[in-house]
């Protein structure tokens, strides 16, 4: 697929998300530029500050799962991870269940926290009437598992998105809702890994990798 046609869908993707919390926070402006009543003023404070939580998590998830994310290194903190999955979802009925087993001062090479992010917003958008998300991760020598299970009821994925992830999508026929799909199946194929998908029953779905970092 052209590279210059991925970063536009990308992109367009990403603004689409943006564009909600965002459009709060001006219709928030608009309300305290032109309300006298207090009680009013005080629910347009209280939508500002929840649309700027929105609007900074999100982009502070897309830095991570997208962009060059912090640092030159080649890794990302676990908790810098975990900061930007929870972001994503504020003020949301989605659930994250980190793993009590996970080392809060983890290192996650970057092509493995990317992965594990997209894994996770897609998880999110499957679980249409809200549920849990349990990200799973293990690291042996250079090879490194990643699961994230969704868990909800009526979970959803649409099949346009399962051939996305699969890589078996045509390259002219991928648009703006399966480009992040898309992505993470490229991330997984360099690393030497494809991704699986398994909806064994109607309430759970679980994303997976096996991919190899090399050094």
């Amino acid at each position: 697929m052209d590279e210059l046609k991925l970063a536009t869908l990308l992109c367009s993707r990403l603004c689409h998300d943006l564009v909600s919390p965002i459009g709060a926070l001006n219709n928030g402006v608009e309300v305290l530029e032109e309300e006298t009543s207090a009680s009013i003023r005080k629910e347009a404070l209280a939508l500002l500050s929840e649309s700027a939580r929105a609007a900074i998590g999100k982009l502070l998830f897309f830095r991570v799962a997208f962009g060059a994310a912090t640092g030159f290194g080649s890794e990302i903190s676990l908790r810098e991870v975990k900061q930007a999955a929870s972001g994503l979802f504020a003020n949301s009925r989605i659930r994250l269940d980190w793993s009590p087993e996970h080392d809060a001062n983890a290192q996650l090479a970057k092509p493995a926290a990317k992965l594990l992010l997209n894994f996770v917003m897609i998880a999110g958008e499957a679980l249409i009437r809200g549920g849990s998300i349990a990200p799973r991760f293990e690291t042996a020598g250079a090879a490194t598992t990643i699961a994230v299970t969704a868990k909800g009821q009526g979970v959803q994925l649409h099949e346009s998105i399962a051939t996305a992830l699969a890589g078996r999508l045509r390259a002219e026929d991928i648009e703006v809702r399966t480009a992040q799909p898309w992505y993470a199946c490229q991330i997984a194929n360099q690393c030497g890994g494809h991704i699986d998908v398994a909806h064994s029953n109607p309430e759970t779905i679980v994303f997976s990798t096996k991919i190899q970092i090399s050094g």
